[in-house]
């Protein structure tokens, strides 16, 4: 696990699912990319794109859609950020190393954004990215 020791905010996209016949219910999920808003410097920069990073999106699978272009914030203050990512079913990490591919470690199966703020610790985004 990765923790940065500067605050940021977290931004991402809001994808918006309606169900119901007569009572119509709206569900709001979180979805990447992952925007960091730096405390120090002001500078916004993608954290997680799943078109460009991971398993899928360094062998060019992801066909990830959002609702909006619109980017919204999913923290309200600045805190410290940890990130992690998990590598499973070592056999197709196996079969890319035979294939030459010299960075493995960009080829990660999920990914997670987790948010602390004080002695609180919120996971914002858990992305499956094989």
């Amino acid at each position: 696990m990765q923790v940065y020791r500067y605050f940021f905010k977290v931004f991402g996209y809001r994808f918006k699912e309606k169900s119901g016949f007569i009572f119509k219910k709206e569900t709001f999920f979180d979805l990447p990319p992952v925007s960091l808003l730096c405390k120090n410097c002001g500078c916004l920069k993608v954290l997680f794109d799943p078109k460009k990073d991971g398993y899928d999106g360094e062998l060019g699978y992801a066909d990830y859609l959002t609702e909006s272009d619109e980017l919204v914030e999913l923290t309200s203050e600045y805190g410290l950020i940890a990130v992690t990512y998990t590598f499973q079913g070592l056999d197709n990490y196996e079969e890319l190393y035979w294939e030459g591919v010299e960075r493995l470690y960009d080829y990660f199966d999920t990914f997670s954004v987790l948010y602390i703020l004080g002695d609180k610790t919120e996971c914002i985004i858990d992305c499956e990215c094989a």
